[in-house]
């Protein structure tokens, strides 16, 4: 038997082996004399500048990795290694869904289809025919609505119509569930299918779509609970010390009940002003993320041990760009940089321009270039980038 146990678990092993042998390096658009390309991971280029647009890449290290693209005012959908997975020909294309794989919707002369991408390359799972659409719901097998002449229908997550387009309204039961169901009116008349399309008794159907219609209030009510609950906890609250050297005590207390109590203390330096202090946690009183300090006029950060963690050296810092809280732009001149939300420096201030682009960040090189950089301080743009300020 021990031969063939033991070539049950490289079988086994089979799979995962394949997985590591398929990942790839991830890729990222890029710009340059206003066209757009693709760069890797190790800024190799992996398409030249030619394209109108690129969206950002999903499935990133995947073989699978695409994003959407345009060429000549028309869509397709571009692979991570730069050819056509659905060539453009199209008028939109839509985001993967959660609940469906490899399917999105597309819409070619107004209409909407369904595209499949399985096996990386695309097709028609139902051809454009509709007028309006909505999301998939449901986990194992999803279902989502679909509009055509006025009267809607149901297509399901393996590109089955289930449900002709001929009824007045559709409503999903339990969409979150495995296999939701669906409540159908025509002409007034109320009828239950499930995601396969099959009839469900009506009177169990009405028993479990007002228990469901119960449960999505209850977690509003739940919601407006807990909220309300915040105003009972204890509060932060940040003061100020000065020492006998000059230096400043940035101290953190808990407060409430007729209490008072230390949590984080911070000292910083004479000849620095403390412009504003960040909280790890505006609840649990964690402690100091990091504070904003200015010297001169010149501003920078100091870490919850006392430290610079962001030089004091930059004209401004600015959170107004990006999301409060997750980065700030550091201006030097007519340069721009970038901060961490822990107040790091992860960019110096070499950049014309950064902006927030969904995970990331936007940024425009001095040299024509523009792609993105995230958040650990790598730039995807397809030349060496001079991380020195001079």
């Amino acid at each position: 038997m021990r031969p063939f146990y033991g070539l049950f678990f490289c079988l086994l092993g089979f799979p995962a082996c394949l997985l590591l042998a398929q990942s790839s390096p991830a890729v990222y658009p890029y710009v340059f004399q206003d066209k757009w390309g693709v760069v890797n991971a190790e800024r190799t280029v992996i398409l030249e500048p030619s394209l109108d647009t690129i969206e950002q890449f999903w499935e990133q290290g995947l073989p699978t990795a695409n994003a959407i693209a345009r060429l000549n005012g028309r869509v397709g959908l571009l692979s991570g290694s730069g050819k056509w997975i659905i060539n453009p020909r199209l008028d939109s294309i839509g985001y993967s869904h959660y609940n469906a794989a490899n399917l999105r919707w597309g819409v070619k002369d107004g209409q909407y289809g369904l595209l499949t991408t399985a096996g990386n390359k695309g097709k028609w799972a139902v051809k454009p025919r509709f007028t309006e659409v909505t999301e998939f719901h449901g986990r194992k097998l999803a279902v989502a609505a679909v509009r055509k002449d006025n009267k809607w229908g149901v297509v399901n997550s393996r590109g089955k119509m289930v449900v002709p387009c001929v009824y007045d309204a559709i409503k999903v039961i339990d969409a979150y569930s495995d296999y939701p169901d669906l409540k159908l009116t025509q002409n007034g008349v109320v009828t239950y299918v499930d995601a396969f399309g099959a009839r469900r008794p009506t009177d169990e159907m009405m028993i479990a779509e007002q228990e469901d219609d119960q449960y999505n209030d209850m977690i509003f009510e739940e919601m407006v609970d807990r909220e309300s609950a915040w105003e009972s906890v204890v509060k932060p609250r940040i003061r100020q010390e000065k020492g006998a050297s000059g230096e400043t005590m940035v101290i953190l207390e808990a407060v409430g009940a007729g209490s008072r109590e230390e949590k984080a203390r911070v000292t910083i330096d004479p000849g620095f002003r403390v412009e504003e202090v960040k909280l790890e946690d505006e609840y649990s009183l964690v402690g100091i993320r990091y504070i904003l300090v200015s010297n001169s006029g010149k501003y920078g950060f100091i870490g919850p041990n006392g430290q610079p963690c962001t030089p004091v050296i930059y004209d401004r810092i600015d959170f107004n760009g990006l999301r409060y809280g997750t980065a700030a732009v550091l201006y030097r001149g007519a340069l721009k940089g970038l901060a961490n939300g822990q107040g790091e420096r992860i960019l110096p201030a070499v950049f014309s321009e950064i902006k927030w682009c969904r995970s990331m960040v936007w940024v425009t090189h001095p040299a024509g270039y523009e792609g993105y950089a995230d958040f650990l301080g790598q730039v995807f743009l397809p030349l060496a980038v001079d991380m020195n300020e001079h």
